[in-house]
């Protein structure tokens, strides 16, 4: 990237800038040759200067850059600061109910563990556990060799066709309701705390990742 003078120092590209040093050569400066000419110290002469971002210390949450003036400190180089800006209240609001969102999900999905074994919670797999259980609610008989669920072994890293007879059913949908239950219930704590923050300052302040056991 480069710095071109127009009156006043302005960001440019490699072609904008070789177009640039072009019209001051009176003659073509191609954007093959420009870095190493004005390496060399001829950026002097068409007003132009390899352009260095210099953003300081990192953001904060809910921050966005804001350029500052660029400034030629020599020959070759012109520097242009970043500074760091607070996004609007309602920008941050979106931001952070975002992430809730996305770590409610990621609990959802995490799955429950019974003895050496994880079942998965996430939604596909969600969606057939609950049909089945659906069905036997509703009449279906249940198999009295159980039902093979897929499910990981932990200490192995395998997946798993494991038998589950209905008492351990029943527990499996139950622990699937109470993940579920505490992922809402924290996600909706943590969205009233967004939703009523005043500023952006307030909904930095929130822990939210540590808002989900």
């Amino acid at each position: 990237m480069y710095a071109i003078n127009t009156g006043t120092w302005v960001k440019a590209s490699p072609r904008a800038a070789a177009t640039h040093a072009t019209a001051a050569n009176g003659k073509p400066v191609s954007a093959q040759a420009l870095r190493v000419l004005v390496r060399a110290g001829k950026g002097v002469d068409w007003g132009v200067r390899l352009l260095r971002i210099q953003t300081g210390s990192p953001p904060q949450l809910y921050q966005h850059p804001v350029e500052t003036t660029i400034t030629a400190v020599d020959n070759v180089f012109a520097n242009q600061h970043y500074d760091w800006q607070d996004d609007t209240l309602d920008v941050a609001k979106e931001a952070a109910l975002t992430l809730v969102a996305n770590l409610q999900e990621q609990k959802q999905n995490r799955g429950i563990v019974k003895g050496n074994f994880r079942l998965d919670t996430g939604f596909e797999n969600q969606r057939t556990l609950n049909a089945m259980d659906h069905a036997f609610l509703n009449g279906q008989a249940y198999p009295g060799g159980g039902v093979k669920l897929k499910a990981l072994h932990e200490p192995t890293g395998n997946m798993r066709r494991v038998s589950v007879d209905a008492v351990l059913w029943a527990e499996i949908m139950v622990d699937i309701g109470v993940l579920f239950y505490q992922a809402n219930n924290e996600a909706e704590v943590l969205e009233t705390a967004i939703q009523n923050a005043a500023d952006v300052a307030a909904i930095r302040a929130l822990d939210i990742e540590g808002g989900f056991s």
